[in-house]
């Protein structure tokens, strides 16, 4: 069996039995699937669990082969964590998951591991998703690859649905004319919605 299929059929299991995702999950030697997986599990399981399958993730996120898979896999951590109003084990992870993301390369891929943290950090607020806005910006103008701006542009038009005011602040300190269009654009059309993660 697949690992994307491993974890496919520990995160059914979860829904019903904890203990045996868990042992599902330990089946998996790819990390970035296990975790996955663990993070799937966390969504269902007893509270007296919550702890010890959060450290155990972040112990196989941390086997995976590079920054980039390192950092952008605790994104499924982290939002369960923050579904389930862990709120202060979800912003360690996040905190923990962007020093990992600042090594990935290349800058294209340091963009969608932050992304990926942004969306999975939404639930928690301004506070905790802003500063990636601004570390996005940062990397645009550093590294104007598709893929930073794909990035940037997405988070601006996500983070304006919550702090517009933010976003306008972002937006004046930018002088590439054809990004600031592109960006009122995506906030015009509504882009607001972050990416599902189970």
């Amino acid at each position: 069996m697949s690992a994307t299929r491993q974890r496919d059929h520990a995160d059914q299991v979860a829904k019903t039995n904890t203990e045996r995702a868990l042992a599902e999950c330990e089946k998996i030697s790819d990390p970035w699937f296990c975790c996955q997986a663990l993070a799937s599990a966390l969504r269902y399981a007893p509270e007296d669990q919550v702890k010890v399958i959060d450290k155990r993730a972040q112990m196989r996120a941390a086997e995976c082969a590079d920054d980039y898979c390192r950092s952008a896999v605790l994104a499924w951590l982290i939002r369960v964590l923050a579904e389930r109003d862990y709120v202060s084990d979800a912003e360690a992870v996040l905190s923990s998951a962007i020093k990992l993301a600042s090594h990935a390369s290349p800058a294209g891929s340091r963009a969608e591991a932050l992304f990926l943290l942004f969306q999975a950090a939404y639930p928690l607020g301004s506070r905790m998703i802003a500063p990636l806005v601004d570390q996005l910006l940062r990397l645009n103008i550093q590294s104007p690859h598709w893929r930073c701006s794909r990035a940037f542009i997405s988070s601006v038009a996500m983070l304006f649905a919550i702090v517009p005011d933010d976003c306008e602040r972002i937006l004046a300190a930018l002088t590439d004319q054809r990004l600031i269009r592109r960006t009122r654009r995506a906030i015009s059309l509504g882009l607001t919605c972050p990416r599902s993660f189970f």
